[in-house]
């Protein structure tokens, strides 16, 4: 069983919980310059939460909402990104192996606290909600 966690504008969501991720160079991967279709996905919610205070919440207005989603599946092509940080999944995924853990990622505190998953696996962490 594979997690990725993936952040897309939260207007997407219903076309996402309709139609599943699907493979594509989407506005951001054509910007940065991206040429192979997938879906790109980060590995843990520390990546995910860096890229939110860098690179990717800098492609976003202040007041833009982002959804972070929780992906679990099994038997997917992976693929590494170039920049060494992110997953590229390049089939569908099915809608039924996705979960919203926000529906705004650029203003919660800390993404670690939003995965009870990870919480049971980081010592000290305790889950605040």
């Amino acid at each position: 069983m594979q997690i990725l966690y993936h952040i897309t504008p939260e207007e997407n969501l219903s076309s996402i919980f309709e139609h599943g991720l699907i493979p594509k160079i989407g506005e951001r991967s054509a910007l940065l310059g991206e040429s192979e279709m997938g879906i790109y996905c980060f590995r843990t919610l520390v990546a995910a939460e860096d890229a939110c205070g860098n690179w990717l919440g800098d492609c976003f207005s202040e007041d833009s909402r982002l959804a972070l989603l929780k992906i679990k599946f099994a038997g997917t092509t992976l693929s590494p990104s170039a920049a060494g940080f992110e997953t590229i999944v390049k089939a569908m995924i099915s809608a039924s192996c996705i979960e919203v853990l926000s529906r705004d990622v650029l203003s919660e505190v800390s993404l670690l606290t939003l995965d009870r998953e990870v919480q049971r696996a980081v010592p000290g962490r305790g889950f605040s909600r």
